[in-house]
């Protein structure tokens, strides 16, 4: 059997190049920068599980025509004071949870079509920032708050063509426990009178234009813009429907939920609208009858704690 034989060179006769230290590679700002911008340009798929048009090129703003006027919940880079048309705001849709409880619902606003194409509901717009992963949390947190709403786009006016917001009506403090006692007062209804008509006539109208609007935020980026708004349907579980304005209210001053008296729900609108200088007859009577029955319950509660104290 041969063998294999392995010759070993000598180290002396072979002899190998000297390494220097192994070079470190460097990336240029401009090519850090480059592969940057290319991994933040990179598509986001969020947008895909809401049903909605790609978070990475649309400006999203979503219209608040009941509790998000006072308890927004999410971030948002500017707020319009907006209309939309063709619908009216009613106290229809029941809530187990919020304002109310399983076999006590209590009573929010929806909007539902209204036969007279030009009726107006008044309300803020707010628009959501552009950062995808906010985006993201925000409507997933909507979707939650807002259950047995549709999501749905709308067009939106802008409220006060020609300054903006309504920039001339006075600012009224934020809703307080004393919504709950007090009737309506003579500023309220003062501002209501006067803003209606500066509101309602004498301009043209004017679709939101978040771009050319004086409260819109500063060097924002042109994008696709979807204007949206959540309306409970009377298809879905939770609607109640149509009432008297005593049934109604009377329902409203006894019940609570997790986010508190249904009352307060009610109070919270109407001062907010007004505070707008907006006008809504379905939720300003509804506001005066519940508050009606408060006084009478008060006046009664009066009455019989005068004939206890008389008797002692």
């Amino acid at each position: 059997m041969s063998r294999l034989s392995i010759i070993v060179p000598d180290a002396a006769a072979t002899s190998l190049p000297t390494m220097g230290p192994v070079p470190t590679l460097r990336m240029s700002s401009s090519a850090m920068n480059s592969a940057a911008a290319s991994t933040a340009a990179s598509p986001t798929r969020y947008h895909e599980k809401f049903g909605l048009p790609s978070f990475d090129n649309t400006t999203f703003v979503v219209f608040g025509y009941g509790s998000i006027l006072w308890k927004q919940e999410f971030d948002y880079d500017a707020e319009y004071e907006t209309y939309i048309k063709g619908y009216k705001r009613l106290f229809y849709q029941g809530t187990c949870v919020h304002r109310g409880q399983p076999g006590k619902p209590g009573r929010v606003v929806t909007l539902l079509p209204s036969d007279d194409k030009e009726e107006r509901v008044y309300g803020k717009a707010y628009q959501l920032p552009a950062d995808p992963e906010k985006l993201n949390a925000i409507f997933t947190a909507l979707d939650v708050r807002e259950g047995g709403y549709d999501r749905v786009e709308v067009d939106l006016f802008n409220a006060h063509s020609s300054s903006g917001n309504l920039t001339t009506t006075p600012t009224l403090p934020a809703p307080t426990s004393k919504s709950f006692r007090t009737e309506v007062s003579s500023q309220y209804a003062l501002l209501s009178r006067q803003s209606s008509s500066d509101v309602e006539a004498g301009e043209a109208e004017k679709l939101l234009d978040i771009f050319q609007h004086p409260n819109a935020p500063a060097a924002q980026p042109h994008k696709n813009v979807v204007y949206l708004c959540y309306i409970a349907t009377e298809r879905n579980d939770g609607y109640v429907g149509e009432a008297s304005m005593e049934v109604m209210a009377t329902e409203i001053l006894s019940r609570a939920g997790v986010s508190g008296p249904n009352r307060e729900y009610l109070f919270f609108l109407a001062d907010c609208l007004r505070a707008m200088g907006a006008t809504d007859p379905h939720v300003f009577e509804l506001d005066a009858v519940a508050k009606r029955m408060l006084r009478g319950r008060e006046a009664e509660f009066a009455a019989g704690a005068k004939r206890i104290l008389a008797k002692a």
